[in-house]
């Protein structure tokens, strides 16, 4: 887990940076929405990553 987030951070800097130097400040902020509508949409409602709550025995 650290390293996939160590990974982003990396990443992050690097393909911001690079939208930055191309296109201007603009860009980075439309980069990110458009990684955040791809997270929703990979994740969807989020429903599947809950794990059922066994019920108590009685």
């Amino acid at each position: 887990m650290v390293a996939a987030i160590q990974a982003s951070i990396l990443l992050g800097a690097l393909f911001g940076g690079a939208l930055l130097d191309a296109f201007g400040i603009a860009a980075t902020f439309l980069g990110s929405a458009g990684i955040a509508v791809l997270a929703m949409a990979v994740i969807g409602s989020g429903k599947g990553l809950v794990r059922p709550v066994d019920p108590p025995d009685p």
